[in-house]
């Protein structure tokens, strides 16, 4: 596992608020990625992306795009975290390459690529059963840790000011 710094995004909270406010999640469509911040041709590789967001009682908002990307006979999740200090986002975001949490990996189901053909989705087993919902609501093991891994190495590096 190895962390893979991004350049800083060019939006600020407000706009990523409209996709997903604070203490909620939003299951979305990869071409709903605000531009700039995750290469294009990674997000080809994607069926989906849960979106989180979890603030801070000083203010500080994170912010995690989990991608799900088709990898051979796997769907791997690639998460990805910004935070931000009020509107404006702190100066990198960070993208966990080749994580070792559980559930990080698992394999394509048989009827996959003739589900997708026949209704454009399929319900992945470590993404939650509605497409929107209050924090509160998501308890997958998988997507915790990768939200716990992302705001620790955030917070060493930017800390949060008091």
């Amino acid at each position: 596992m190895w962390y893979d710094w991004q350049p800083r995004p060019t939006f600020m909270w407000e706009d990523l608020e409209m996709i997903c406010p604070a203490g909620e999640y939003r299951v979305i469509d990869p071409s709903q990625v605000p531009a700039g911040m995750i290469s294009p041709g990674l997000l080809a590789k994607c069926h989906s992306v849960l979106v989180l967001c979890s603030g801070t009682p000083n203010g500080r908002v994170y912010a995690m795009f989990n991608l799900n990307r088709i990898d051979n006979v796997d769907i791997d999740q690639m998460p990805y975290c910004i935070a931000f200090d009020g509107n404006e986002p702190l100066p990198s975001g960070i993208l966990i390459q080749h994580a070792n949490y559980p559930g990080r990996t698992t394999p394509l189901p048989v009827d996959f690529y003739p589900y997708i053909s026949a209704s454009g989705t399929y319900p992945l087993q470590e993404m939650p059963a509605c497409d929107s919902g209050s924090l509160s609501e998501l308890s997958i093991g998988s997507q915790e840790e990768a939200f716990r891994l992302l705001v620790t190495v955030i917070e060493k590096n930017f800390p949060e000011e008091e």
